[in-house]
């Protein structure tokens, strides 16, 4: 399982309710610059529902 895969489904299972893990799984991108880490997740994109 790679890593991207982790990240959706440990999100996945805190937003139950919200997304699902391939909904999660499309959002994550990579950012752009490489001391920012592996992965992202958008989550202004969350804050405008709650």
């Amino acid at each position: 399982m790679d890593y991207k895969m982790q990240f959706a489904e440990s999100l996945s299972n805190i937003f139950t309710n919200e997304l699902t893990q391939k909904q999660i799984l499309d959002l994550i991108e990579t950012p752009k610059q490489d001391e920012f880490g592996d992965a992202a997740f958008p989550c202004f994109s969350l804050a405008k529902q709650y």
